[in-house]
């Protein structure tokens, strides 16, 4: 079965939060949701939601997996070694892509960042 990996950044509330439980409920193959932000609780209290609103679904066969990373994009003198643990998060879609059906970054505007620094990560 085909898998999608998607990147949120902001994931702990709001915005982010919204994007990771839709793609729990939405989401055909199985999935593996890299939730990125400040706030260690609050990542948790979206994985907990992502997973209920993953049970809810008919599909047995599909798989979800939720991989928390506690970070501030926004800290300049970090952002490197946090890119670098949020690509190898994502290891599979970088190196088997033709196993993952996708893999999408996003995030509110403030969060993602700057585009060029994704360009190149995790090849």
């Amino acid at each position: 079965m085909a898998r999608s990996v998607v990147i949120i950044t902001g994931a702990s509330r709001g915005f982010g939060r919204c994007l990771a439980l839709e793609h729990a409920r939405m989401e055909r193959n199985s999935l593996r949701l890299v939730l990125v932000a400040r706030s260690e609780a609050g990542l948790a209290e979206t994985a907990s939601q992502a997973k209920a609103a993953w049970d809810g679904r008919s599909d047995a066969a599909a798989t979800l997996e939720t991989v928390c990373i506690t970070a501030d994009l926004g800290d300049l003198t970090t952002l490197d070694a946090t890119l670098a643990i949020i690509c190898s998060a994502a290891v599979r879609v970088m190196v088997l892509w033709e196993l993952e059906k996708s893999c999408v970054v996003m995030g509110s505007p403030g969060c993602v960042g700057r585009c060029e620094m994704w360009k190149g990560r995790g090849q």
